[in-house]
């Protein structure tokens, strides 16, 4: 009872009264929206894998891909507490790679590294000000990462053909903060672009199927994101 009394302080102290004001004397707004976008992921440790990997083989393999920039997409949905505050969760899926690979006439070798991600957070937004129909806000959104991390190494000499197959997963909450420039183009559809930085807090990869086994490796969706979303009010 104490926890819940601290926490509901906690609340009134953030929401001053004038905002609590402001949410009697305005009305209900929701709204709902997708996002595309584009994020580049700092991944330093999956590429010392890929340096180690590559050191250790008796053959010289071609670095094709390496967890280069790659487009996301997302849903979100809003409601709005007063003319400059909103608040509501919020979806993304995110991947990316990288491949070491070697091809010759006795046959080929590959190592990739896969990562996907489904993140599921809170967002809140801060209107700034307002010019015209178009507006400047300030966001912070918190939440978990779903992380898969699959590692494929394939050896393939003459018609036959070994694969290696690890799985990993963790759970890796997260913050990312970030600016939006929306332009209202009716009463219900906006159109906004939003630029951010997100920070990974932890987590630990668990390799399935190996007993829970914790990974000394760590693949991180830290990185700066730009967004571009859609909104309709209602």
């Amino acid at each position: 009872m104490k926890s819940i009394k601290i926490i509901l302080t906690v609340l009134m102290l953030l929401f001053h009264p004038d905002l609590l004001l402001a949410q009697v004397v305005t009305k209900s707004k929701f709204s709902y929206g997708v996002t595309a976008g584009a994020g580049n992921y700092s991944q330093s440790d999956l590429k010392e894998i890929n340096s180690l990997v590559a050191n250790q083989l008796i053959f010289e393999t071609r670095l094709i891909d390496d967890f280069p920039p790659t487009f996301f997409w997302g849903l979100h949905f809003a409601y709005q507490i007063n003319p400059r505050l909103y608040f509501g969760p919020d979806y993304q899926f995110h991947t990316t790679g990288s491949r070491l690979g070697y091809k010759d006439y006795s046959g080929s070798y590959s190592y990739d590294q896969i990562l996907s991600c489904n993140s599921i957070a809170v967002k809140a937004e801060n209107i700034l000000f307002e010019k015209g129909v178009t507006s400047f806000g300030l966001r912070m959104s918190g939440g978990i990462n779903l992380s898969g991390w699959k590692i494929i190494e394939k050896v393939t000499i003459g018609k036959q053909t070994e694969t290696s197959l690890t799985r990993l997963f963790a759970l890796r909450p997260f913050i990312y903060p970030s600016i939006r420039v929306t332009h209202s183009f009716t009463g219900f559809l906006e159109v906004s672009v939003a630029s951010g930085y997100s920070i990974d807090l932890g987590g630990k990869y668990r390799i399935k199927n190996n007993g829970g086994s914790i990974s000394d490796y760590i693949a991180s969706w830290s990185g700066p994101r730009l967004e571009l979303n859609i909104d309709y009010s209602f």
